[in-house]
């Protein structure tokens, strides 16, 4: 926790703040799923499940179109084990010492249309990337997202049990 010299009143806020902040990540991938870990100890997480069945010879326009899709999402207060869980996500994969760009092919394809950027912020320290559907990203990132989307999902699942 940071520590400043403050009158008396404003170093109570300013406690709080630092404690709630020690942590940030913010994940979205082509506005399909997005995820925020908040200063207030909060998980904004949104989704996408797929409406319609999609038969082997559906045109590709149609698996694309956002019709096809229905979007969720919850707001999630928190605990103190889950908080953990997130910080422990970030110190495990590493996140903060993974490339911040990666390069783009010469010939872009369609992919190159799905933006994805994942930010966190742990302890004062702040790292940002940023990359698309077609960009060659290291197995080390797509498992951490695909890690970080999972925990997200076993969070709401325990609160819609309760």
């Amino acid at each position: 926790m940071k520590r400043l010299a403050l009158p008396a009143f404003c170093s109570l806020v300013f406690a709080a703040t630092c404690d709630a902040a020690d942590l940030v990540i913010v994940y979205n991938h082509a506005g399909l799923t997005d995820v925020k870990v908040t200063e207030r100890k909060q998980l904004h997480f949104g989704w996408h499940t797929r409406r319609l069945s999609f038969e082997k010879g559906d045109s590709s326009p149609m698996r694309q179109s956002l019709e096809a899709y229905d979007s969720h999402s919850a707001v999630i207060w928190l605990t103190k084990a889950e908080l953990s869980r997130f910080r422990q996500w970030v110190e495990q994969n590493g996140i903060l010492d993974l490339k911040s760009k990666y390069p783009e092919p010469e010939q872009k394809t369609y992919g190159s249309a799905f933006h994805s950027s994942l930010t966190v912020e742990l302890d004062g320290r702040k790292h940002a990337l940023s990359w698309t559907g077609d960009t060659q990203v290291p197995d080390a990132l797509n498992e951490a997202v695909q890690k970080l989307v999972q925990m997200c999902h076993e969070v709401r699942q325990r609160r819609e049990r309760r």
